[in-house]
Order: structure tokens, then sequence, then C-alpha cells
């Protein structure tokens, strides 16, 4: 059994705005997605590199308790990348991956 979706899932420092003063995207990291993140050593940058132009897009797994995903990819510095995000709000960041590692 799945745990369900507290407030405290969806983390970003700060808390979740759309734009922020400089116009950049703020993301909302799932707390797995920042563990993934510091395990793989993928950074905020390589993340956002992938959300805003991904090479390559497809439908996620259905997961019951979670929202609907997509997954995304694109090389960036050389290293394959996926970043899943919810798929009505692609700032949120689900999980992280690099396939080849």
């Amino acid at each position: 059994m799945l745990p369900s979706i507290g407030p405290d899932y969806w983390v970003s420092y700060p808390r979740p705005i759309v734009i922020d003063m400089t116009g950049k995207p703020k993301f909302a990291y799932s707390l797995h997605a920042r563990k993934q993140m510091v395990v793989r050593g993928i950074t905020e940058a390589e993340v956002a590199a992938v959300v805003q132009a991904p090479e390559f897009m497809s439908a996620g797994r259905p997961t019951p308790g979670l929202p609907p995903t997509k997954v995304l990819r694109r090389t960036v510095g050389g290293r394959r990348l996926k970043v899943v995000v919810a798929e009505t709000d692609p700032l949120k960041v689900i999980t992280v991956a690099s396939p080849d590692e």
C-alpha cells in the first residue's frame, strides 16, 4: 500500500511558486526526487534543462494514489537524464534518474 500524499510530499526551497524575481521557474521537488538528486549527483540546473527542452517525452506509468505523470528525457553535458513530472504541472518533479548508471 502506498502512503497518501500529504502536505509535506512536495518540497521546494522556498515553497513552490511559478516564477521567481529573475523570471526563472521554481520547481517543487518531492522528497524522493531530492534524495535521488543527491544520490545521483543531479543538479537543479540539469533538471531545469530537461524540463524546459526535453528531447523525448512519454506518458508515465499509472501509479495508484499519485497524479498522472510525464517522463521527460534529455542528454545534458553528455549524461542521459530522465525526469518524471506531474502531467498537469511540469514544475512538480516526482523523481529523477540517469538511466546509464
